[in-house]
């Protein structure tokens, strides 16, 4: 695998993880529980079974082995949103507005340190991203704007070391620098 398609990796992965959460919550169709209430999916509202109207209340449910958490307002998400595993360890926290991501949103590793921390506008990646070891050093650092990297990345070893830059111009390569510290002067 080249270092671009590792980069493309990374910052895809997060992503996936993110989306998988949200299609589970918008684009599954099966019946959803909030204490005994039953809501499912249409057009990409939320409806208790039986009623016209599209729900609102708090919502905790269970998918896949994960526990989703968030609030409905005329069957749309607004507020907190987060995904814990079974033991109740967070693994991703953020805000939702109007079924969209917005703000600050946190990634977790199984033992509990932060694992990426980015922002979102109107469900678009926006602003600084960061991503970190499971150790909590920095791994990388990045700028979005509308999805796309731009401007200078910085990448990381686990001694905090930087090892590589790379420059995004609407989200293409323009520059890459590789540092080596294998030697010593």
């Amino acid at each position: 695998m080249t270092f671009r398609e590792k980069i493309f990796s990374l910052g895809t992965a997060y992503s996936i993880v993110l989306f998988t959460a949200i299609f589970i919550v918008l684009g599954n169709n099966s019946e959803k529980k909030d204490h005994e209430t039953k809501l499912i999916e249409k057009s990409g509202l939320i409806y208790e079974i039986g009623k016209d109207t599209p729900y609102t209340g708090a919502v905790k449910d269970t998918v896949q082995d994960k526990i989703l958490e968030y609030y409905l307002i005329d069957g749309k998400k607004y507020g907190d949103f987060k995904v814990s595993n079974l033991k109740g360890n967070v693994e991703i926290d953020g805000v939702m507005n109007d079924n969209k991501n917005e703000g600050v949103w946190n990634y977790f590793y199984p033992n509990g340190r932060l694992e990426s921390r980015g922002t979102f506008y109107n469900d678009k990646l926006n602003g600084v991203w960061k991503w970190y070891f499971p150790n909590g050093n920095l791994k990388a650092v990045g700028y979005y704007e509308d999805n796309q990297k731009v401007g200078t990345w910085k990448f990381f070893n686990a001694q905090s070391k930087i090892v590589r830059e790379i420059s995004y111009k609407n989200d293409n390569v323009e520059l890459v620098r590789s540092f080596d510290f294998s030697s010593s002067l």
